[in-house]
This record gives C-alpha cells, structure tokens and sequence, in this order.
C-alpha cells in the first residue's frame, strides 16, 4: 500500500503541554529553593519509569495518561488529556526525626508547591498563547503510604492535571472529476442565473 500522506506529522499538542509542565515546575521549584533555602535537589523528569533509588531524595516525574476526545471533526479533536505528577521523597531516621516522617513531610511539602504553581492564575494557559489551551484543572492528589527500602523510607504522591484541548489534522484535498453548468433564465427575460455543480 502506498503512502497518503506526504508531509511531516507534527509533534502533538499533548506532547507540548506535558513537555511545558515539566518545564514549569522545574523554573518555579528551583526559584522557590533560592526563595526558602531549603537543601532538596529538586529533578523533574518526563515519562521516568524507573523507581527512585535511596540515593535520591526527591523525585517529581510528570507522566502523559491518555486523552478523552469529547467533539471530532475532520479537521480537529477536542477533548481532555490527563497527566499524573508523581512526587517521590525517601526519608531516613535521623536522631530527631523519624524516617517515615521525614519523607512524608518532604512529599507534603512539594505536593503542596506544585499544587499552587499549577493552581495559579498565572499559568491558567500554562504558558501557551490564549486559544492553544481551553482550561487547567487539578482533579485530585492522593498519597501512598511510605515503603521502607534498606532502611529508607519513600512516599509517593499524586496530582492528576487534567488540560481541554484541540488536536488538528490538515484537510486532504480532493480531486474534481467534473463540472456540470447549468443555466436558468427569469421567465420571458434574457436575465437569469449559471449555476455549477462539482462532481467529485
């Protein structure tokens, strides 16, 4: 079978929005670690499958989940496209604070960050131009209770971000097999209309 389509396939918008968000939380949280001082390294990474190891504190991944398509038409999809942002924070027992507390306070703390950088009004269109996006929402985070690992706790928490959306396709175009003219004049008059009809 041939191939139809001749031109490049563009990157998707929901590609972009979940590149954007990533890129949002890394500017925002690295400003909030000048801004408050705190020592966590901050990682924010895309579609990260691995599981944080002990040596890493805190990991923020933001994961693509999938897209309902809610209005299609030739030429575009809209609908809803819903990513996770998992918080990984692993804790370790300390002389003053145990480590499952330690790693749930870490996890609550960054939950909470994100939460608010995404829920502000400056980032309503997440940084795309008016029209790109039609709405950002945060449906809900959970927590899981902490796991211990060679005597490290870790924690993970949950913000689903649900973002509407169009998706868009070029319109293929159609060949003209024949015309057809017709022409009809206005009663006992020369006046009168031509009318074309395309057959494809």
């Amino acid at each position: 079978m041939d191939t139809i389509i001749s031109h490049i396939i563009p990157q998707q918008n929901f590609e972009k929005v979940g590149e954007q968000i990533g890129a949002i939380l890394t500017v925002e949280l690295e400003a909030q670690k000048t801004n408050q001082g705190f020592l966590d390294d901050v990682k924010v990474f895309q579609e990260r499958m691995d599981p944080p190891n002990t040596e890493e504190e805190l990991i923020v991944n933001v994961l693509y989940n999938g897209t309902n398509n809610a209005d299609d038409s030739q030429s575009r999809t809209a609908g809803t496209a819903t990513y996770y942002v998992d918080v990984y924070s692993t804790g370790k027992a300390s002389n003053s604070t145990p480590g499952d507390l330690a790693s749930n306070r870490r996890c609550n703390k960054f939950l909470g960050m994100i939460r608010y950088i995404l829920s502000f009004t400056g980032y309503k269109t997440l940084g795309f131009l008016p029209g790109f996006i039609a709405g950002v929402s945060l449906d809900n985070i959970q927590k899981m209770a902490p796991e211990t690992i060679d005597a490290s706790y870790t924690t993970m928490g949950r913000i689903t971000v649900s973002v509407r959306m169009t998706e868009g396709q070029e319109l293929e175009t159609g060949s003209v097999i024949s015309e057809i003219l017709t022409s009809v004049k206005l009663e006992l008059t020369e006046q009168g209309y031509q009318y074309k009809q395309v057959i494809l």
